[in-house]
């Protein structure tokens, strides 16, 4: 007889695993749960069982849930101690802890998984979250909402996981390939239903551009997504389109990508808009993109719509408080309240997720997490651009390019939409942003591959190291992958 330790025994042993305990929950859920666990549970269930099967047809459902994905409403948890939260779960959610559990089990089974890859940016995530957990902590001894601050925190670590199971799962370009495909599939789709609203979209009123699936229209977090979106279009474009076929695809997404910008009616979306096209004619050495960028602006009064002129214009309103119309006044009035609350706890600020949502990530970060959480979130972005330019200065490979060109100029279009947004807590920017920040960090680990594999020597040595070498053991790759 055969042993299980051949080829295949990892997925046997995680098929045999899946199942058992499928059956198991089946039958809970069926005696037990609600109507409405009970489908969210069969629904894990199948998940689970598709994953087994093709880990990439689960992760090609995360990514289209991460933008298509309904939101089921749970209801209200808490009491007097814990305060009361609102608890809303989406498809990927189900998926992230699933996927993750496939993870681990892939890695401790067939024992030739990694666990964690090396990374610039594994230290300053890490090191954040921990600050945040100690910061909330303390705001819970003190008296604040456990529930409000707990889901904060977990969404935090939520995006956080995405980044490092993409690091892990992406190994290959194919998949690399797949996963832009399905996303570009995924904004294409997103597009299509924003299209139509353009005819209704009115200031002020429910008529408003939005993503699918909003219980309330957000033209803001759409307006970010198709920022993000629009720069790794550019990128390709620039460096990675090669038939007509293609290029005439990037060029209607780009186009129908900005148009849905302007209809936004969102100036947040604006200013990233701005920020992206010139990141990307800096970067790629494009005078002529911004130069064209400059001469938009001028004559933007004579060829704009009506409305988006009226938005851009209304902004200035000479004679009113501080000759700004109200939308801007209480932006200005967010970052005084700001800095006089955070005079009462300037270094660590008050604690994740005690403070009301507000329009802007920078104050948020100041009154939640002090000065050391602003420096922890700068030297994230810090490491984050220094990554994905040396990559970008770097690499022949086009793929490579327009993922690194792409991925810098949409990270400048998020910093600028953040003065007006809280945008590294909004999930549908944030989950696809770091996934592509873990695809981004896959293929830096492919650019290691292919320069260690053409530096060696006849005698098949490589000549020099071009990264720390590997070390035996999860938790040593860990460890040691925390100070490269």
């Amino acid at each position: 007889m055969r042993s299980l330790r051949g080829e295949h025994a990892p997925q046997l042993i995680q098929a045999f695993l899946v199942l058992g305990l499928g059956v198991l929950a089946f039958g809970f859920l069926l005696h037990f749960a609600s109507p409405t666990t009970a489908f969210l549970g069969v629904l894990a269930i199948c998940i689970l069982m598709l994953s087994v099967i093709k880990m990439e047809l689960a992760v090609a459902l995360m990514l289209m849930a991460m933008l298509l994905s309904p939101e089921i409403r749970l209801g209200a948890v808490g009491n007097s101690l814990i305060g009361d939260r609102n608890v809303v779960l989406r498809i990927e959610d189900i998926l992230i802890p699933l996927l993750g559990f496939l993870w681990v089990a892939n890695a401790v089974i067939s024992g030739s998984r990694k666990l964690f890859v090396r990374s610039p940016l594994n230290l300053p995530i890490l090191v954040t979250i921990a600050f945040n957990l100690i910061t909330s902590a303390r705001a819970v001894i003190l008296g604040a909402p456990l529930a409000k601050t707990f889901f904060v925190n977990l969404k935090f670590i939520e995006f956080y996981f995405i980044y490092f199971f993409a690091c892990v799962y992406f190994d290959s370009r194919y998949k690399i390939k797949l996963a832009l495909g399905v996303m570009f599939l995924t904004a294409v789709a997103v597009m299509i239903y924003a299209v139509p609203m353009i005819p209704k979209t009115e200031l002020l009123t429910v008529n408003r551009l939005t993503a699918p699936f909003e219980g309330s229209p957000e033209p803001g977090t759409l307006g970010g997504y198709l920022c993000m979106v629009l720069a790794i279009l550019l990128g390709f474009f620039y460096f990675q389109a090669g038939s007509i076929e293609q290029k005439f695809f990037l060029v209607l997404c780009i186009g129908l990508s900005i148009v849905l910008i302007l209809y936004t009616l969102s100036r947040t979306s604006y200013g990233a808009l701005v920020a992206v096209l010139f990141a990307v004619g800096v970067l790629a050495r494009k005078p002529l993109l911004i130069l064209g960028l400059l001469l938009a602006v001028v004559l933007a009064p004579l060829v704009l719509p009506e409305k988006i002129e009226d938005r851009i214009t209304s902004t200035l309103r000479p004679g009113t408080t501080w000759g700004l119309e109200q939308g801007a006044v209480d932006r200005i009035q967010v970052w005084k309240k700001t800095i006089f609350l955070w005079k009462s706890h300037p270094f660590i600020g008050q604690g994740v997720g005690t403070t009301d949502m507000m329009d802007s990530e920078y104050p948020r970060l100041l009154m939640e997490t002090g000065v050391v959480g602003l420096a922890l979130f700068l030297w994230l972005q810090c490491r984050l651009f220094l990554m994905s330019y040396r990559l970008y200065r770097t690499t022949e490979d086009p793929l490579t390019k327009a993922m690194a060109l792409g991925y810098l100029c949409g990270q400048a279009g998020l910093l600028v939409h953040c003065f007006g947004a809280v945008t590294f807590c909004i999930v549908r920017i944030m989950e696809p942003f770091w996934l592509f920040t873990g695809m981004m960090v896959g293929l830096r680990e492919l650019e290691f591959s292919k320069a260690e594999q053409e530096n060696e020597t006849e005698e098949g040595q490589p000549l020099k190291a071009l990264r720390p070498a590997p070390v035996r053991g999860s938790l040593a790759v860990f460890r040691d992958s925390l100070y490269e």
